[in-house]
């Protein structure tokens, strides 16, 4: 399969993207599902370390890619471990940038795929998700991305280009194999809209809590201790409404989704 760098990808970036691979800068987050960058403006890219959790439910490649990672200068691993659970765990105790979810050649399964993106949402917010996966169809990959996955490699690929993708996508860019998905994309909106399915939420579920809380005034602590959550997850679901509704703090998100509901009465 021969992929290369999208001739959309913003020619004004000084960093240069992997050349093997479709790249394009954009808004998409990790809330967001579909958005192949399509205009917008990317995150700046990170001065930290990225801290990076591996999901992989083989003992050996597991160890193998954290062993491999950690002799990286940009990523620090905060774990790897077997299951959904686990990294929930994780993410919740010590906070995580990026999740890498090594899916080699199990088959894709787009309903438990949704399963782990949705519960890393709950967990962490705006976290960027990254799959590995052996062989990609495209209509695997315009699933993938339809569940906010940001980044979609071959497992073949060098773990160079491993690193940098990872860089990338933090930076604000979606990266994948380069199909033809406007054609993906036009027999899937026939398809829901022969059927009258409704569009997709423009937040997730636990975001919709948390704003609601906000509309009442309540601060980080108290949505926390109202929710169940940790402060910092809090502070992170917050984050991800502000780059959602392009608001530059708290106040604005709350003033921009009251101005909406005035809008639409």
């Amino acid at each position: 399969m021969t992929r290369t760098i999208n001739a959309a990808a913003p020619a004004s970036r000084s960093s240069t993207a992997p050349r093997d691979l479709c790249a394009e800068r954009g808004p998409m987050s990790a809330e967001e599902g579909g958005a192949f960058g399509a205009g917008g403006r990317g995150e700046e890219r990170r001065k930290d370390p990225t801290r990076l959790l591996i999901i992989d439910p083989r003992q050996l490649p597991r160890a193998c890619l954290e062993a491999a990672l950690a002799e990286t200068q940009d990523i620090v691993t905060v774990g790897a471990v077997a299951n959904i659970d686990e990294a929930v765990a994780v993410v919740c105790e010590r906070g995580t940038d990026a999740v890498l979810v090594n899916l080699a050649a199990d088959r894709f399964d787009e309903a438990a795929l949704s399963l782990i993106v949705r519960r890393l949402r709950e967990a962490g917010g705006s976290l960027v998700v990254l799959v590995l996966k052996e062989t990609i169809e495209p209509e695997q990959a315009l699933a993938a991305a339809c569940q906010g996955v940001r980044v979609l490699l071959d497992d073949a690929i060098s773990l160079d280009r491993v690193v940098q993708s990872i860089g990338f996508a933090c930076a604000g860019w979606v990266i994948y194999p380069a199909f033809d998905y406007g054609r993906l994309l036009a027999g899937i909106a026939a398809t829901r809209q022969s059927y009258g399915e409704p569009p997709e939420p423009i937040f997730t579920r636990r975001q919709e809590q948390v704003l609601a809380l906000l509309e009442r005034g309540a601060t980080n602590k108290a949505i926390a201790i109202e929710l169940g959550l940790r402060e910092r997850t809090v502070k992170a679901h917050v984050k991800a409404l502000m780059r959602r509704l392009n608001a530059s703090n708290r106040t604005q998100v709350v003033a921009i989704v009251s101005r909406d509901k005035v809008d639409q009465v």
